[in-house]
């Protein structure tokens, strides 16, 4: 796989998640539909939380993100409240995009030459390739969770 296309599939993914913040209303986005533990902003900001641990702090590098973001989306958390606001809506609209070109421009700069090696679930990750591709791996599935719950939230 070309290094490009660790890029391509995450903005492919990205741009995915936005059509949902774009389409749905703040009470479907954070609707939880009985079976799941969490809703269709939940999951989106919990991606962007993801990059931005398995990309950033991994590496060492500072986030571009805000601890508070990282606290409240990151693995192990749930929604704390269920409709989300029309700011918060519109900062993760804003991250998703920026959060992608940040990194590719980071990249380029090879901001993550160093890259220690580290054992996140089942993966042990040695270079800011394989973080990637293990980040697109769980963006997707979680853009998968999103589908779901959208044929869910789509009813109310």
């Amino acid at each position: 796989m070309t290094k490009t296309k660790h890029f391509d599939f995450l903005l492919s993914i990205r741009k995915n998640l936005l059509t949902y913040l774009d389409s749905l209303t703040p009470e479907q986005l954070g609707y939880i539909p009985t079976g799941f533990s969490n809703n269709i902003f939940w999951n989106i900001a919990h991606c962007i939380a993801v990059q931005q641990f398995l990309c950033y702090q991994l590496s060492g590098n500072k986030l571009l993100i805000s601890t508070d973001f990282l606290e409240k989306y990151n693995r192990g958390t749930f929604p704390q409240k269920i409709t989300p606001s029309k700011e918060e809506i519109y900062q993760v609209k804003e991250l998703l995009l920026s959060t992608v070109n940040q990194l590719q421009e980071d990249y380029q700069t090879r901001l993550f030459n160093e890259f220690p090696t580290v054992k996140v679930g089942l993966f042990s990750i040695d270079t800011i390739e394989e973080a990637m591709y293990v980040n697109n791996m769980h963006e997707s599935r979680h853009l998968g969770t999103i589908v779901a719950l959208n044929y869910f939230s789509s009813k109310i």
